[in-house]
């Protein structure tokens, strides 16, 4: 009888988000929208002189263009997610499950990149921190936004994932990474977050 009523319960919490990872997934495809469009024209010479054929615009105009609207729908992204947090809590693994959908990124990290990608970072990073541990989300999202914290006050980032994009000319760029505080022990703690090893 236990067993009956515990998994009734499961199950009834389950159902009760049942729309939300597609939400999910809608608010993901929004974060990535103009983010990779931008990325392209950062990469690609070929499919940069495309775009501005398509859209009629020099290069500075167009990607200015592409991050406004970004910067739009990652507001409203926002406003979202901090409705469900305040709401419901971090919408990860045992809420929303591991599956993807259209975006190709699991429901649990949907929240996390839409905060990666805000000025929110402080406000969230203890709570993400704590999804971690509860192995709601993966641990290396917890190394990546403890990382871009730590460079956007200014530090040392502690497991090197994150890169500064260096444009080298119109649709040509180069990768840096910011500062390391050790870069001898990096490989190993980057292992221990589910990273891969970097190469010095």
């Amino acid at each position: 009888m236990l067993f009956s009523f515990c998994s009734c319960a499961r199950s009834e919490q389950k159902n009760k988000y049942i729309r939300l990872p597609y939400i999910l997934d809608s608010i993901m495809i929004k974060d990535q929208l103009y983010r990779k469009k931008i990325h392209i024209m950062e990469m690609d010479s070929s499919q940069c002189i495309e775009y501005k054929k398509s859209y009629g615009l020099n290069y500075e105009n167009l990607k200015q263009s592409f991050l406004y609207k970004q910067i739009i729908l990652d507001s409203l992204n926002q406003i979202f997610i901090d409705s469900i947090i305040r709401k419901i809590g971090y919408p990860g693994k045992s809420m929303v499950g591991t599956g993807s959908f259209a975006s190709g990124v699991p429901s649990n990290e949907v929240a996390w990149y839409v905060i990666q990608h805000s000025a929110h970072i402080e406000q969230y990073l203890a709570l993400i921190l704590d999804e971690v541990k509860k192995g709601e989300i993966p641990k290396s999202l917890g190394a990546m936004m403890l990382d871009r914290y730590l460079v956007q006050l200014g530090h040392k980032q502690v497991f090197g994932s994150q890169f500064e994009i260096i444009e080298t000319g119109r649709g040509s760029a180069k990768f840096q990474l910011y500062p390391i505080i050790d870069t001898s022990k990096i490989d190993s703690l980057r292992t221990s977050v589910g990273l891969p090893p970097l190469t010095f």
